[in-house]
């Protein structure tokens, strides 16, 4: 038991080895987002005062001494934070360790640096700007008629979406539709008679092509992409 020299057998066949400490690190959860809590606690049997768990965050820098239990700890870093734990008593030392994870990447039980979640769904608006100016066109008919038309588009405001498949922090593929209106007016003369029309020209457009994320461990992850559609 905790705190207990003399937990085994006293008899004559009792050795050394059988009264040594021993500990156990539980953390639960083993995987929170950012700013999130976790709770340690350690079992086994050590002396009074003789159990020590030191933390260090993913750089590899101290983090927390831990000396009562259960404890809380609240972690500012995305990433893996080790725990090793040493327990003494009059009989010698033990140590323990474990690992949770804070952030996008999972714990040591599948490969390492991979997304917490392996899909990304992103939302956006945008606006579609013609490249070219008004179209017009002058003919003359066979029997004279003079004919014109001009043809005007005005860009427009929509919307989009993409959803990204991740095979690594770094490097994902997305898949995006991008929709927007654009107003249209056509104007078509026949010598002195003339008629307009204004409607609704849609611009939807399917995207496919690779993300290449910068920061996919930061608070925000800016990334690049090369598509196409």
């Amino acid at each position: 038991e905790k705190g207990a020299v003399d937990s085994c057998e006293q008899t004559a066949s009792v050795t050394v080895a059988e009264c040594k400490p021993t500990c156990s690190i539980q953390v639960t959860p083993d995987q929170v987002a950012k700013k999130g809590s976790v709770t340690v606690d350690v079992t086994g049997k050590w002396d009074t005062g003789g159990i020590r768990v030191e933390v260090t965050d993913p750089k590899g820098e101290p983090f927390a001494t831990l000396t009562e239990f259960p404890a809380t700890l609240t972690p500012t870093k995305r990433g893996f934070y080790n725990l090793a734990g040493t327990a003494t008593n009059a009989a010698g030392s033990a140590t323990s360790s474990s690992q949770f994870t804070v952030g996008r990447v999972r714990t040591p039980d599948g490969p390492a640096d991979t997304p917490d979640s392996r899909w990304t769904a992103r939302f956006f608006g945008l606006r579609i700007d013609p490249d070219e100016g008004p179209f017009r066109e002058s003919t003359i008919r066979p029997n004279g008629v003079s004919e014109r038309s001009h043809l005007h588009l005005d860009g427009g405001i929509g919307g989009g979406a993409d959803l990204e498949y991740h095979f690594n922090p770094r490097v994902g593929l997305a898949g995006s539709v991008l929709y927007a209106p654009l107003e249209s007016e056509l104007f078509f003369d026949l010598d002195d008679e003339w008629e307009s029309d204004e409607d609704d020209i849609s611009f939807l457009a399917f995207l496919i092509g690779p993300n290449f994320h910068l920061t996919p461990d930061k608070k925000v992850d800016f990334y690049i992409g090369l598509f196409a559609g």
